[in-house]
């Protein structure tokens, strides 16, 4: 029977594909029931070599992946297994780079869904019964220190945040606007403040911050928006935190992907710390 130190699992095959990109010697095998998986070794800093497993559902959902996770677990016996792929951070309150480590685990669709009526119309709320899986008081302990631990060995740099990067191009259109400054994007600092342009002006535009009238203008509510946040910074832009950060915090598990922009303000009622960030200054 095969043996695997570490059995990785994605939910989806866009993860199971990065994953896979990111090294270039898996090799491929059937399971007992013929379904493919990965595996590759390499070596810790003490020159113990470690193995790896890779291995995707069929399709989303939590059945999906419960099954090939339990049938692997069986087959290969691994020390740890472990779920990889996107995970959905609160806006604003953690930003790409940052390190999150589960305080608590909870599932939060766990509980009894009751419908009722608010003015007429119809709306629904989980009563959550929330029951965690809790991490070690040790570990947390260690995982608080963690940044001060690895943070001077990371050698890429931190991706700007889409944040500054609205705060930036509402600035410069304030300025150009006021006749102090050139078009945004003949700036030639655009390309390192704004590398998204095309994303971004679509995101101002959504939030009805900037309009299309022959070329993007702010609308009332953006100069008022801007002007209020420059006075409120007289320095110049808030700027992105220059470094990762840890966060040892509660985390919440559902079965389905959700795009609900309530989803973690309705969470944070029942586990009042989700989401919850200390200032990082």
């Amino acid at each position: 029977m095969p043996f695997i130190d570490i059995l990785l699992i994605t939910a989806v095959e866009d993860e199971f594909e990065i994953v896979k990109s990111s090294e270039s010697d898996w090799v491929e095998h059937k399971d007992n029931k013929d379904f493919v998986y990965l595996t590759r070794t390499f070596l810790d800093k003490n020159g113990d070599e470690i193995s790896l497993a890779l291995a995707r559902p069929i399709n989303m959902g939590l059945e999906y992946s419960s099954n090939i996770a339990t049938r692997l677990t069986n087959f290969l016996n691994p020390i740890c297994l472990s779920m990889v792929g996107v995970c959905a951070g609160w806006k604003d309150k953690v930003n790409l780079g940052d390190v999150i480590v589960a305080k608590r685990v909870f599932n939060y669709e766990a509980g009894k869904l009751k419908a009722f009526l608010e003015d007429k119309v119809r709306k629904e709320e989980v009563f959550h019964d929330i029951l965690t899986f809790n991490l070690k008081p040790t570990w947390i302990q260690k995982a608080q220190s963690l940044d001060s631990i690895w943070i001077d060995e990371i050698n890429t740099s931190r991706p700007i945040t889409f944040y500054y990067q609205e705060l930036w191009y509402l600035n410069a259109l304030n300025n150009f606007e006021n006749g102090s400054g050139i078009i945004p994007d003949k700036l030639e600092e655009r390309p390192i403040n704004c590398p998204n342009w095309n994303i971004i002006l679509p995101r101002l535009e959504k939030k009805k911050l900037i309009e299309f009238k022959d070329k993007f203008v702010l609308t009332t509510e953006g100069k008022n928006y801007i002007n209020r946040l420059m006075q409120l910074n007289p320095d110049g832009l808030p700027l992105d935190i220059p470094f990762p950060r840890v966060f040892v915090e509660p985390m919440g598990s559902g079965a389905q992907v959700k795009e609900d922009f309530d989803l973690f303000p309705t969470i944070a009622r029942h586990v009042r710390t989700v989401g919850i960030i200390p200032d990082w200054e």
